[in-house]
C-alpha cells in the first residue's frame, strides 16, 4: 500500500500528525496549570475544540500555542496534498510525453503486461463464450452534441445473450417466501447450504411454477401491491402459504432434472474455462463506461454450479460433488482482472464457493488428497496482495478517458458516469 502514494507523502502525513499531537500536549499541559479540572474536557475529542476555543476567547495566557499549532497542520495538509497532487501529475504527464515522443503507444492492457490472445487457447474465443466477448464491443455514444452508432456485432451480441445464456439462470423465490427456525441463543451460521438447496427445489416445484408464471388463463396480479399481498399476509403470526417436502428424496426429484437439462452445457463451459489464455477483450477507450456483460455471467453460472454441487453433497455423490467445486473454482478464476469491479465479483464468487466447502466438511465426503488440492486453492487467494495493482490499474486505465473528457460538457460526462442522478443519456 506504501508503494502506491505519492512521494513524500508519508513525510506530510507524520508531519501534520505530530504538529497536531504537539498542539494537544500543549493544551493539556497549560490546561492543567490554569485549572487542574480542566484535563478532563481537552482529554475528550468531543469537548476539546470547544474548550480551546473557550479559553482561547477569554484570553487564557500562552493558549494560542495549541491552536497555532493545529492551523499550521491544517494548511500543511491543505497545501501539501495540493502540491503533491499536483506535482504527480506534472510528472505523469511529463513521462507520458516522453513516451509518445519516443514513439511508445500508451495501452493500459501493454502497461500491466496483459498478453495477445490466441485464438486456440483462449477462454473467450470458444464457441460457448464468444458471444460474450462480443458484447464488450462499446454501443452508440454521445460525442459533442451527435450521437455515435457502436459496432453492430456488440448490439447483436448484447441482444443473443438474453437467449444464449438463460440456460445459466437459477430459479428464485421471494426472500420472505420462506423462513426457517432458528433456535434461541444459538448462534445463525454465515451458510446454511441446506435452505439454499430447499429453495431453489421451492422455485422449480410444479404448484410453484404456476403460482409464480401464472397458468394458461393468465390470472397474475396486475401490479406490484397485489403481488407483494400475494405472498405477505396482515396476520404476521400466519403459516407461510408454501407446503414443505416430506423428504430429501422429494427434493431430489425436482433438483434432478434440472440439473440433467443443464448438463450439456456445464460440459461445454468447462472446456472453455479449461483452456490455458484468459484474454478478455477490455476496451480501454471508454474509461468507466467500458463494458464488461461477461461477469453477470460469470456470477450467474457460478450461482448454478455451487447448487449443483450442493445436490451432489446431500445426495452423498462424492466424485460429482468435487467436480463441481473444481468447475466453480476455474469459474472464479476465469474473467480475473485488476479492475476493481473484476476483482469484487471474484471474490463473491469466491463466498458462494464457501457454502459448498461447508455443506461437504459437514458430510465428510472428500479425501484427504482432494481437500489438499482444496488448501492450495484457496491458500492463492488473499486479494489484499492485489490492492497496489488494482490502484494502478484503475488509475492507468481511466487517466486518458478523463483528460478525453476536458473539454466535454461535464453534464453529459456525469451522465455517463451516474446514469440515475443525471438522467439515461444516449
Amino acid at each position: 500500500m506504501i508503494d502506491t502514494l505519492p512521494d513524500h507523502a508519508l513525510l506530510l502525513i507524520i508531519a501534520v500528525i505530530a504538529l497536531n499531537i504537539l498542539g494537544w500536549i500543549t493544551a493539556l499541559v497549560l490546561g492543567f496549570r490554569r485549572r487542574w479540572w480542566l484535563v478532563a474536557p481537552l482529554l475528550i475529542p468531543f469537548f476539546y475544540p470547544f474548550t480551546l476555543l473557550v479559553l482561547c476567547i477569554r484570553r487564557a495566557k500562552h493558549f494560542y500555542i495549541p491552536v497555532v499549532a493545529h492551523l499550521l497542520g491544517l494548511v500543511l495538509w491543505l497545501g501539501g496534498s495540493a502540491y503533491l497532487r499536483s506535482s504527480e501529475w506534472s510528472d505523469l504527464m511529463g513521462l507520458e510525453k516522453e513516451l509518445i515522443a519516443e514513439g511508445h503507444v500508451l495501452d493500459p492492457a501493454k502497461l500491466h503486461g496483459i498478453q495477445e490472445a490466441d485464438p486456440d487457447a483462449n477462454v473467450w474465443d470458444h464457441p460457448m463464450l464468444k458471444t460474450l466477448a462480443q458484447a464488450a464491443t462499446p454501443g452508440r455514444k454521445w460525442v459533442k452534441g451527435e450521437i455515435i452508432a457502436g459496432a453492430p456485432e456488440g448490439e447483436e451480441a448484447r441482444k443473443l445473450m438474453e437467449v444464449a445464456y438463460a440456460w445459466s439462470k437459477v430459479p428464485e423465490i421471494p426472500h420472505w417466501a420462506t423462513e426457517y427456525e432458528v433456535k434461541d441463543n444459538a448462534p445463525v451460521p454465515m451458510h446454511r447450504p441446506l435452505e439454499t438447496l430447499y429453495d431453489l427445489a421451492l422455485a422449480l416445484r410444479p404448484d410453484q411454477e404456476e403460482t409464480g408464471e401464472g397458468t394458461a388463463d393468465d390470472t397474475r396480479p396486475s401490479d406490484l401491491d397485489a403481488t407483494l399481498n400475494g405472498y405477505l399476509s396482515d396476520d404476521p403470526f400466519q403459516e407461510p402459504p408454501l407446503v414443505p417436502f416430506e423428504s430429501m428424496e422429494s427434493i431430489h426429484e425436482i433438483l434432478v432434472p434440472f440439473f440433467a437439462k443443464a448438463e450439456p452445457k456445464l460440459e461445454d463451459l468447462n472446456d472453455a474455462v479449461s483452456r490455458m489464455q484468459d484474454v478478455y477483450p477490455y476496451h480501454w477507450s471508454e474509461g468507466p463506461g467500458m463494458l464488461l456483460p461477461h461477469l453477470s455471467f460469470l456470477e450467474d453460472v457460478h450461482i448454478l454450479v455451487t447448487r449443483k454441487g450442493l445436490h451432489h453433497v446431500y445426495n452423498d455423490e462424492a466424485e460429482k460433488a468435487f467436480q463441481d467445486l473444481q468447475l466453480a473454482t476455474h469459474i472464479s478464476e476465469t474473467g480475473v482482472s485488476d479492475i476493481l469491479i473484476c476483482r469484487l465479483n471474484a471474490l463473491k464468487r469466491w463466498q458462494e464457493t464457501l457454502s459448498l466447502l461447508i455443506a461437504a466438511q459437514n458430510h465428510h465426503l472428500w479425501s484427504d488428497e482432494q481437500w489438499l488440492w482444496i488448501h492450495e486453492r484457496l491458500s492463492q487467494k488473499y486479494f489484499p496482495d492485489h490492492i497496489p495493482a488494482t490502484l494502478f490499474m484503475e488509475r492507468d486505465a481511466h487517466c486518458s478517458w478523463f483528460k478525453s473528457q476536458a473539454n466535454e460538457d461535464p453534464t453529459l460526462t456525469l451522465g455517463r458516469l451516474d446514469p440515475s442522478f443525471f438522467g439515461r443519456l444516449p
